[in-house]
């Protein structure tokens, strides 16, 4: 079995986990141009490429906040869903299923993170359950680690604590906005940490604190949406930096 793995360059490592998983249990040829040694010298780049789209009997799409607006990673994708052969697009790194553009929204995306599906998926190329979920878990740690530098490349300003993620700077218009949250225990305390004023306001005011140079705390979650985080008496967590 042939397989294409399409993926941006700087989702490298997680693309060789991938890689590493289909190969441990399949008898699968995967290609991926992050290989040294996939490209032979002298050959063309874009033909090499475009032959081992036509002749593989299945294509994987790596789709994460690095790779979703590539014009590659699409023009790959649609050779491979036009080569009427599976294909099965994996979101990762935190990437929001809603963020991917159609028409590749219309297929079924697969969070590689979610062990049951990504299990369901892979055994249609013939992947084990057992070995889909390892791959999962492992995904799941260098999905974490290619999104927080996707995120600070962006200009985030955030913190993580008791597992969550709090964000006040950065492209926060882009996301959608959820249901609000409470604040866990003592995340007023870990924001003064970081050297962060912290106030709070009411729904209808807190344009007053904006004014004065606070901005809104957001929780980010998994699926790219941002929350607004509820403190004592319902209002909600503004911060700003101390030196301002």
């Amino acid at each position: 079995m042939n397989l294409f793995l399409s993926h941006a360059a700087v989702d490298a490592p997680l693309a060789a986990r991938i890689e590493a998983a289909l190969t441990a249990e399949l008898s699968v040829s995967v290609f991926r141009t992050s290989r040294p040694d996939q490209l032979p010298p002298g050959e063309t780049w874009f033909g090499h490429i475009e032959r081992h789209i036509r002749d593989a009997d299945g294509s994987i799409v790596l789709l994460t906040p690095n790779s979703v607006d590539r014009p590659w990673i699409l023009f790959e994708a649609g050779a491979a869903w036009f080569a009427d052969r599976p294909l099965i697009p994996l979101v990762a790194a935190g990437l929001a299923k809603a963020a991917v553009p159609e028409p590749l929204r219309l297929l079924q995306l697969v969070d590689l993170e979610d062990q049951a599906a990504l299990a369901a998926a892979l055994q249609r190329i013939g992947l084990s359950s057992a070995q889909s979920m390892s791959l999962a878990a492992d995904a799941a740690i260098i999905g974490r680690t290619l999104a927080a530098a996707a995120l600070a490349a962006e200009g985030w300003a955030q913190i993580v604590h008791a597992n969550r993620r709090f964000a006040w700077d950065g492209p926060l218009n882009r996301l959608p906005l959820g249901d609000g949250r409470d604040q866990p225990d003592k995340l007023p305390d870990a924001l003064r940490s970081v050297a962060l004023r912290v106030t709070r306001g009411f729904a209808g005011d807190v344009g007053n604190e904006v004014s004065k140079g606070y901005r809104i705390l957001y929780e980010i979650d998994r699926w790219q949406t941002k929350h607004y985080v509820y403190g004592e008496d319902a209002q909600i967590l503004l911060v700003r930096p101390e030196s301002q």
